[in-house]
């Protein structure tokens, strides 16, 4: 196995409900399913780098672990804890919500060992980290929830740095990694989707999120929000017709892409 001296993070692509809130639960499987980033684990993944994976598998209605944790309703019901999914649907059945003593515990049981993990993994050995991230095609349209979205149609692939849309810093501020790092990975996305017709954007429609930000700032890893388009692996011509789910051979050939372009940031 290679070694590659890089961190993947995959905090969305978990389906699980915490069995603290399983009584009060309001969502439907499919719900839970369209509302995380699904087949990301698969794509992703590249365990035979032996480098560090971390993933979350708690879904990312019930606890979010891309957001401070302190960002909370009613000021974003968005935040580390919901109370609606991204397509309006109550979260949790009659309006309950989990009390202090039970956040208190969710975060300490499955948001904190995840961010430890990462600051763990974040040794001298580490050169690169990407949190691993799909977006919906479109922004969803139910207007209660604060999307960080910047255009309507979104591209095949988004690399964040926090920056604007050519990576540069906005007004001097903070990046999480450097230009000419998006421009090399860009390059490797290119190449390894080179028989497909994609688009590739810096910062649009995301700029990076809460992983992107906080651990590159406490650290001298660069950092990169990855963000791949659903239409590439969830559109009809991807689809089982059977079954209706995403092609084996279609997520098999993507993982394939996503090789590629991280192989080609070492050489």
């Amino acid at each position: 196995m290679t070694k590659l001296p890089i961190l993947l993070s995959i905090p969305h692509g978990g389906n699980k409900i915490p069995p603290e809130l399983t009584h009060y639960n309001n969502l439907s499987f499919d719900d839970i399913y369209k509302d995380s980033d699904p087949h990301t684990i698969d794509i992703y993944g590249l365990q035979d780098f032996k480098g560090p994976l971390i993933i979350n598998d708690i879904a990312r209605c019930y606890i979010d672990v891309n957001r401070s944790m302190d960002d909370l309703p009613p000021l974003n019901h968005d935040g580390v804890l919901k109370t609606i999914n991204l397509f309006g649907k109550p979260i949790y059945k009659d309006n309950w919500f989990p009390s202090a003593s039970l956040r208190k515990l969710l975060l300490e049981k499955y948001y904190i060992p995840f961010h430890k993990q990462i600051e763990k993994s974040l040794d001298a050995e580490i050169e690169i980290a990407l949190d691993c991230h799909s977006m919906l095609p479109n922004p969803p349209t139910f207007g209660g929830i604060k999307h960080n979205s910047t255009t309507t149609k979104r591209p095949s692939i988004c690399l964040s740095n926090l920056g604007d849309l050519y990576g540069k810093p906005v007004n001097n501020s903070f990046t999480s990694c450097s230009v000419d790092l998006l421009n090399l990975l860009s390059s490797g996305f290119q190449k390894a989707f080179e028989h497909e017709d994609i688009t590739i954007k810096f910062n649009s429609p995301f700029k990076g999120g809460y992983i992107t930000k906080h651990h590159s700032m406490n650290s001298e890893i660069p950092w990169v929000q990855i963000e791949i388009n659903r239409e590439l692996y969830m559109s009809d011509n991807f689809l089982d017709t059977s079954s209706g789910k995403t092609k084996e051979t279609r997520i098999k050939d993507l993982r394939t892409k996503f090789k590629t372009a991280i192989v080609h940031l070492f050489k």
